[in-house]
Order: C-alpha cells, then sequence, then structure tokens
C-alpha cells in the first residue's frame, strides 16, 4: 500500500478516534460556559455557587482524583469556595474552587496525564449524572437515553421522551424532582472546563495526539487495518454514546436558564 494512502488513512483514523472525543468535550464546554454566563449575567456569579454547588465539587473532585491517579503532587485544593470567602483572580475571573498541583515534566506519564487532568471535570460530571438518574429517576433516564440516541442515528426523535418520567406514586415524584435538581446542579457547575483547565492540557493533547498517530500509522503499516479501524470506530461511538445524555441534559439546562433570564 502506497506511504501516501497509509497517512492519509492514519490522519483519518485519527480524527475519528481522538478528533471525536476531543471536540465533543470542547462543545460541551462552550455550551455550558454559555449557561453559567447567562447565569452570572441575570442574577450574578454568587449563583453559580447557590445553585451549582454540587458541580463545582465534582468538577474541582475529577481534577483532584486523576492529579492523583497520574503520579502529580497536590499542593493546595479546595472542593467549594463559598460566596463570602471568593477572591478574584488577577484578570478579574473568580475561582469557586480549585486544584493546584505539580508535575515532572521529563515523566512522559505524568506529562500526558494533564490531557486527562484537565478534561476530568467533564467524565466525572458525565459518570454522577449517569448514577442520579440511574438510581433516582431510572425510566426517566432509560427515555432520555433512547431519545438522545434517536438524534445520534438521524433518526425521528419521539419527543414525549424528554418529560415522560413515568412516575407513578408519590415517592417516585419526590425522587425525580431530587434528581432534577441535582443534575441542574452538578450540569451549572460541573461541565464549563476554565481557560486554566485547558491551558494545563494543550501541550499534553498535542503529544498524545503525536504519540496515537505514530501507534495508528505503525499498526496499518503493519497490515492492522481493520483492527486499527475497529479500535478508533468503538472510541469514537463509545464517546457519543457516553456524552449524549451529558449534551441532552445540558441543552435542556440551557434553555431553561436561557428563558429565566428573559423572565
Amino acid at each position: 500500500m502506497a506511504l501516501g494512502h497509509l497517512l492519509l488513512m492514519a490522519i483519518k483514523y485519527l480524527l475519528l478516534g481522538f478528533g471525536v472525543p476531543l471536540g465533543l468535550v470542547l462543545f460541551l464546554t462552550y455550551l455550558n460556559r454559555n449557561t453559567d454566563a447567562m447565569l452570572d449575567g441575570s442574577v450574578g456569579w454568587q449563583w453559580e455557587v447557590y445553585l451549582g454547588w454540587l458541580g463545582i465539587i465534582i468538577h474541582e473532585l475529577s481534577h483532584l482524583l486523576l492529579a492523583l491517579f497520574f503520579g502529580h503532587k497536590v499542593t493546595e485544593y479546595k472542593l467549594l469556595v463559598l460566596p463570602k470567602d471568593v477572591r478574584s483572580t488577577e484578570n478579574g475571573t473568580v475561582r469557586l474552587g480549585y486544584v493546584n498541583h505539580q508535575w515532572n515534566p521529563h515523566s512522559l506519564y505524568q506529562q500526558l496525564g494533564n490531557a486527562f487532568i484537565g478534561t476530568a471535570p467533564v467524565y466525572g460530571s458525565t459518570l454522577a449524572i449517569y448514577c442520579v438518574s440511574r438510581f433516582l429517576a431510572p425510566e426517566w433516564y432509560q427515555n432520555l437515553t433512547t431519545f438522545a440516541h434517536q438524534v445520534i442515528n438521524l433518526e425521528t426523535p419521539t419527543w414525549n421522551l424528554l418529560w415522560a418520567t413515568g412516575i407513578s406514586s408519590q415517592g417516585e415524584k419526590i425522587r425525580v424532582i431530587i434528581a432534577v435538581l441535582l443534575i441542574m446542579s452538578i450540569t451549572i457547575g460541573g461541565f464549563a472546563l476554565s481557560s486554566a483547565d485547558l491551558a494545563s492540557c494543550v501541550t499534553a493533547f498535542g503529544e498524545l495526539a503525536l504519540i496515537s498517530f505514530i501507534l495508528i500509522f505503525v499498526g496499518s503499516l503493519l497490515g492492522g487495518n481493520v483492527q486499527v479501524a475497529a479500535v478508533t470506530q468503538t472510541i469514537a461511538q463509545f464517546s457519543v454514546s457516553a456524552l449524549s445524555f451529558s449534551f441532552l441534559v445540558s441543552i435542556m439546562v440551557n434553555v431553561i436558564i436561557r428563558i429565566l433570564a428573559i423572565l
């Protein structure tokens, strides 16, 4: 097989297995930053803490756990900063929580870990939303997941699935209400990656992309085209499937905040 063709195939597989997950993370960040900006503009940044406290804690806890997993030295952290204790940074922004950590720049493992540490809140918030909805409102979760998969597969969506909670008793009604409030809190405070989060993982993402490209190219060169295609397609499909529920919830929260901001 011609070298040029192998290079094109490697680029294609890289975009599928690496670009798709990265694109989803960045879009989720943009969407939830927009939600936070509307909230700040209408009622003030303090309401990010009041409404998104759980999401902020999960956001910072996700950074913390992955920093420890990748062998970083955590020097200081605070999972939630209350409004009365918030101090503006030099560029005028506020930190509602933080994790300060150090790593060995000569350690490839620790350096590549920055790519996952910086984007950890997306994975942590997705897992938290799954747990809350799966155990407190299982039928609603199943309906929303079905709706998300319909949209992904370009099928005609069944719109009533969005509000079909399957409530049949007072106890179930209370559980669904609690689930909705917790999910809104996670979405408001958990998903939006800060500029510092993104900056910390830019170099690591570049290195990770280069390593992935080399592995894909070598795998294709050795005749493993089918296996490489299967792996990258599986990664892309898993990313879309895992984050689709978070996308749907983020869009719903964004619309709710947008409506409230107009009122």
